[in-house]
């Protein structure tokens, strides 16, 4: 039987992965699958496991929930997540139980050093319940109000926590004292102490900016000496992880359309691990090095892929979520377009029907992912691909804003919001009519801001 090109069904079929968590050995990884059931038009999230050679892959926790934020408990026995907004946790073969009540609205967590107990984050308070379940109690002073995962010092007596006016603040598990360990005016947030307990590294981001990005700071555990660690890298840090001798700190930044992996010592050099054209997302670090994240590529829907991150460029590929359907379809080629606009070289993508003929004329749909603004890039494009079955020759934008091209090119729209972007978005139009093969009488634009200035 011949291949289809994309469907709009194929929507249905679709399956994306994220949060991937590997046990502090390396041997297993947790992961989160989202889909859609048709048969009810509703969404789930379900929890996976494999292990980190590729085999043994089964469902942990399935059915109509949402289920979230997976993180195994310090042996690597245990798995506890968020459901319905309770905290739920389960062996690997034992039955899950709920560890916190619903009207409490758990929306973070972490366990202790010890797996004994788990703090956790609900409506902004942090509270502490056994790990085996039983009665929560708060422990800090209601006026400080918490966000993100809650962080424990590996001696099991402190949590960090990031208070949601930007400060971090540690708090005494005996008594519930508060001290605040940051002091700098910055968004501070992803509060990451260090294996031997001597730094907390940290992201920070300039609250004062429009955009400003989010950068790799560590300080000692007490809160002195804070510095940046991420050397003059111009890009948002995501997902940093020490490694288990506590010298280096890995994280993930996106970078004109890719995600790399990059490195940053306690000597504050930075370097950059992978190159490949992909975008990564949730990345986990084992102690021994191996590390996981979600890969989406030109010819990957959503994986997950390993490797170790002293040889970064290898790695393999755990589960293609989507191999299948890719498999059962044709495809049309995806072109990076350079485009200029406001005296400087920006960045969109074309996304071309299968059987694309360069001598006819196409209707063009023309996109930013701008309200608000997000990087599109090397990621397998679906919808895109759907509506090139259609005909449509889809221009994927990156306009001012974007994140991804560093802090300068991000906060140029405090006063043009929808002026700048739409400019962009009409520049990258051009320069694809300048291809010869889009038909200027059908233009079209599917954008947030950008679209709506343009129609106004």
């Amino acid at each position: 039987m011949p291949r289809q090109s994309a469907l709009p069904a194929d929507l249905w079929i679709w399956r994306s992965l994220t949060q991937p968590r590997i046990t502090p050995d390396g041997s297993q990884v947790v992961y989160v699958e989202n889909g859609i059931d048709r048969s009810t038009n509703t969404s789930f999230s379900n929890l996976k496991l494999i292990s980190a050679d590729g085999r043994g892959l089964h469902t942990f926790a399935d059915g109509g929930f949402h289920d979230q934020a997976p993180r195994w408990s310090p042996d690597g026995l245990k798995i506890a997540w968020i459901r319905d907004n309770c905290i739920w946790s389960a062996g690997i073969t034992s039955k899950p139980q709920s560890l916190t009540p619903p009207q409490l609205h758990a929306s973070a967590f972490a366990w202790s050093p010890d797996g004994e107990s788990i703090a956790f984050v609900a409506g902004g308070r942090l509270f502490l319940i056994p790990a085996s379940g039983g009665a929560p109690h708060p422990l800090a002073a209601p006026g400080l109000q918490f966000e993100g995962d809650p962080a424990w010092m590996p001696d099991g007596q402190n949590i960090i926590g990031a208070e949601k006016h930007g400060e971090l603040f540690a708090i005494r598990i005996n008594d519930g004292t508060a001290r605040q360990v940051t002091r700098t005016g910055a968004i501070n947030r992803d509060p990451t102490p260090a294996p031997d307990g001597s730094k907390i590294a940290y992201t920070a981001a300039d609250p004062k900016s429009y955009y400003s990005v989010r950068r790799l700071w560590v300080m000692n555990s007490d809160g002195s000496r804070p510095r940046q660690l991420g050397g003059t890298l111009d890009r948002d840090v995501l997902h940093p992880q020490w490694s288990n001798d506590s010298r280096t700190v890995y994280f993930l930044a996106d970078d004109r359309g890719s995600t790399h992996v990059y490195l940053a010592r306690n000597d504050g050099t930075v370097r950059q691990l992978t190159g490949r054209g992909e975008r990564l997302d949730g990345f986990s670090l084992a102690d021994n090095g191996r590390a996981v994240a979600v890969r989406s590529s030109a010819t990957e829907g959503s994986a997950l892929f390993t490797f170790m991150t002293d040889a970064p460029g290898g790695g393999y590929t755990l589960v293609d979520a989507d191999q299948q359907l890719l498999a059962e379809r044709n495809w049309g080629a995806v072109e990076e377009l350079p485009f200029q606009s406001a005296g400087r070289t920006m960045q969109a993508w074309l996304v071309k029907p299968f059987d694309f003929d360069p001598a006819r004329k196409y209707p063009l749909l023309a996109e930013a992912d701008d309200a608000p603004a997000r990087l599109l890039g090397a990621e397998f494009p679906l919808r895109d691909h759907i509506l090139a079955a259609k005909g449509f020759v889809v221009l994927r934008i990156n306009p001012r804003g974007t994140p991804g091209f560093g802090e300068e090119f991000g906060d140029l729209l405090p006063t043009e919001i929808g002026e700048a972007p739409a400019e962009d978005l009409l520049k990258a139009v051009d320069t694809a009519l300048a291809k010869g093969y889009i038909d200027p009488k059908r233009i079209y634009a599917a954008a947030g801001v950008s679209a709506a200035w343009l129609l106004g």
